[in-house]
């Protein structure tokens, strides 16, 4: 099912209009649940054949509240400009997957992006998300592309 979550708390959250989903040990969480989010759960049946959670997929993250920029000279650029004479620097081709150790900003909303998430954790994979969700998986450490 997907649904918005009211509140979230270790090993139950409530979903916005709907019931309290509890949360047994070992259910696979992907994204970081938070309240104004919307979650894909994953339901499957126990030994005594009652439904439990399986799987609980953050697919869209709140929206952040957006600040203006302050006011006054623009900053200076963060990557040095090199000299018409000096030799270029070569540009990553489309089909090559992006570095890690710069995030780039994320693409528009309405699109389905390819992150590696929790690169370097036994949690790692590569996985298809909103474009919504992208920045917090950036903050988190994954990145833009496969895993490698």
């Amino acid at each position: 099912i997907r649904a918005a979550v009211a509140t979230a708390r270790p090993g139950q959250i409530k979903l916005a209009g709907g019931p309290t989903v509890h949360l047994r040990e070992g259910t696979s969480i992907v994204g970081e649940i938070a309240a104004g989010s919307t979650v894909e759960i994953e339901f499957c049946a126990s030994k005594e054949g009652q439904p439990e959670v399986a799987e609980v997929a953050v697919i869209e993250q709140p929206m952040e509240e957006i600040t203006e920029p302050p006011v006054g000279p623009p900053a200076e650029p963060s990557v040095p400009v090199q000299p018409p004479s000096e030799p270029s620097v070569p540009v990553q081709s489309p089909s090559e997957p992006s570095e890690p150790s710069e995030p780039s900003e994320p693409p528009a909303e309405d699109k389905m992006v390819t992150i590696c998430h929790k690169p370097g954790t036994s949690a790692e994979q590569t996985m298809e998300v909103a474009a919504s969700a992208v920045q917090s998986h950036l903050d988190q450490g994954g990145y833009l592309g496969p895993c490698k």
